[in-house]
Order: C-alpha cells, then structure tokens, then sequence
C-alpha cells in the first residue's frame, strides 16, 4: 500500500512540473495585435451593382504589414428582399494587376449586406506579405445569371482614385477576365494580425 501511494506521489510531482512547464511556455508568448492595414473608405460618390453589369465586382489592395489577415470589412447593401447570400473571398493578384483565380481565403455571409462596420473574418489562415497585393472579391451566391435588372446589391466607393493601392474591377461572368474601373475605387479595410516584438 505505501509503494502504491508513494508511485502516486511520483505521478502527481510529474504531472505538476509538466503543467507548470507548459504554463510558463505560454506566458512568454506575446500576444498578437490586431490594426488596420489598408483602408479606403473616404467619399461615397460610386456605387457599383454585383450582378446587374457583372458577377464579380473587385478591389485590390497593396499590403503594407506582412502577418495573417485577421478580416476585412466592405461596403455592399443589397437590394431590399434579395434572397441572395453575399459571397467574400480574397484572391492572389496576377502580375498584370488584377485578381487571379487563386482563393486564399473565403466566407458566404448571412445577407447580403455588409456595411463597412460589419467585420469579416475568414475560417481559412490568410498569410499576407508586405509590398505584395491581394483582390477582395464579392459575388451573390445562387443568384441568377449578372444582367440588366438583375442587381442584387451595391458595393460603394469613390472616384478620383482615392486609393493609390490597388483598383477597382468588374468580371462579367467568370471571374478570371477582369476589367479595370479606371480612378474608382470601393469602400474597405483591411485588418492584420501580427506579434509584438519581445521586449
């Protein structure tokens, strides 16, 4: 009964000392901070309609931190009582400027809306890099075929080319043809985690 008790005795210091280790490892991780990365959301003088001209509407963006993209938020209201889900994904950019048909990451959301307050995130990890541009691409899924009259929604934006960035682009129908909206930019930013350096 003693060497019983006393093998439990040894179990419990074991247990103890690999809990503590695993604590004290924790505790010298810093934490990670999420900020803003990129961000256009000046003016509202452009509204561009997903799904009346085009499927796929677009907006690249330069990324100035390198870390993991913790989320975006966009500017899209859908018509009243569309039925259609707002698809968000982000795509790698070709060495022309515009989207490619990689996806990194993407989301269906609840509406069709997601006002610029609305946070985004992805369940995939999102690896962005400094000085490298990325396209956030929205579609409504199951709507029907892009037409006139067939607008589900609206992502607003502004003229002037307020974004140096990055740019605006439409896609008829496939999203991997891709046309540049010339000095338009839409409405968004983008959200980085990356680790505080150890003091």
């Amino acid at each position: 009964m003693k060497k019983n008790n006393r093998l439990l005795f040894v179990l419990f210091l074991a247990m103890t000392t690999l809990s503590c280790s695993i604590f004290a490892v924790k505790s010298t991780q810093e934490p990670a901070t999420t900020v803003i990365d990129q961000s256009s959301i000046s003016e509202n003088d452009l509204a561009a309609y997903v799904n009346e001209c085009c499927k796929f509407i677009a907006q690249t963006f330069t990324a100035e931190m390198t870390g993991n993209l913790a989320g975006v938020t966009i500017d899209v209201k859908a018509i009243p009582n569309s039925p259609f889900h707002l698809h968000v994904a982000i795509r790698t950019v070709t060495t022309n400027g515009v989207p490619s048909p990689t996806i990194l990451g993407e989301t269906t959301l609840k509406s069709g809306s997601a006002p610029i307050s609305q946070f985004i995130s992805f369940p995939q990890i999102i690896h962005i890099i400094a000085g490298g541009q990325y396209a956030i691409v929205v579609n409504y899924e199951g709507a029907p075929t892009a037409g006139k009259g067939q607008g589900q929604g609206i992502w607003l934006g502004a003229t002037d080319n307020t974004y140096s960035g990055g740019d605006g682009y439409t896609s008829i129908s496939d999203g991997i043809s891709w046309v540049q909206m010339e000095g338009e930019d839409l409405h968004f930013q983008t959200y980085v985690n990356f680790d505080l350096p150890k003091q």
